[in-house]
């Protein structure tokens, strides 16, 4: 059992509503800086400043925020239950819960969980993976809209990424210890748009990366007093990292167009 505490910093009163989102680990940019000027409550605990709590079966995903709703996932120790919560922002209380059913559990370290990936939200749409199913998709209201089941990725234990919302599509980096790759599938049908090979070749003798990737957006800015969208020239790239047998660790960036072509590594 976990419980998750609600502090002054996520109430929508503090800060305005578009800027209060946490849409994906570290949330907005995947910076882990909030887009805000409110003040942050650097005093805390679990009698002090709370707005609520509440109990939950074990998982280590972060919440994301939409609106004045939360998501997150868990893992139910005693079988093989993995389930997406929707929790009321204002007051904790579980808004819906939806099983994802699994016929084998990924292996995973005893301090890790197959509940490890934290979700994805865009205001319309919770993007869930679990390495055990592979991706989810459900409205804000608990409907299932689309799946894309994979198989049990080959590490040596659990998984640790999660995916990220890059424009259109859905981004997860499978970088395993054999065969990993990048994929890439449409936000609303979950269709499949490109999947390119690991970023370190998925040679098998090497430790798997088990991050997200990280999506930014690099280029030219329009000239004074030329907003146009024409003038504009972003790559949207996605970094993802590897690890490799030696000391050292890489990352790779791709353009995030349909060939995907590498930008560096």
């Amino acid at each position: 059992m976990r419980t998750i505490f609600a502090i002054v910093l996520l109430t929508s009163s503090l800060i305005g509503e578009e800027q209060s989102n946490w849409p994906q680990f570290r949330g907005p940019n995947s910076g882990g800086i909030a887009i805000s000027d409110a003040a942050v409550p650097v005093e805390f605990g679990t009698a002090k400043r709370v707005l609520w709590k509440q109990g939950l079966p074990a998982g280590h995903s972060s919440p994301v925020i939409w609106g004045d709703r939360l998501f997150l996932t868990s893992f139910e120790k005693d079988g093989t239950k993995l389930e997406v919560l929707c929790l009321a922002r204002k007051n904790g209380d579980i808004l819906w819960r939806r099983s994802v059913p699994v016929e084998k559990l990924e292996k995973s370290h005893a301090v890790s969980n197959p509940a490890s990936a934290t979700p994805a939200v865009d205001g319309e749409c919770v993007y869930v993976y679990f390495g055990s199913y592979g991706l989810i998709a459900f409205d804000l209201d608990g409907k299932q809209l689309w799946t894309v089941p994979l198989p049990l990725p080959k590490m040596t234990q659990s998984s640790g990424t999660s995916p990220v919302i890059a424009g259109d599509l859905l981004l997860l980096n499978r970088d395993e210890m054999a065969d990993g790759y990048l994929l890439a599938v449409e936000r609303k049908s979950g269709k499949t748009v490109w999947k390119t090979g690991s970023a370190n070749g998925g040679c098998g003798r090497r430790p798997a990366a088990r991050a997200r990737p990280w999506w930014i957006r690099t280029g030219c800015t329009p000239p004074p007093g030329r907003p146009s969208a024409k003038t504009i020239n972003f790559l949207r790239s996605p970094i993802s990292p590897g690890s490799s047998r030696s000391t050292t660790r890489m990352a790779t960036a791709r353009s995030a167009k349909t060939s995907f072509q590498r930008i560096w590594r």
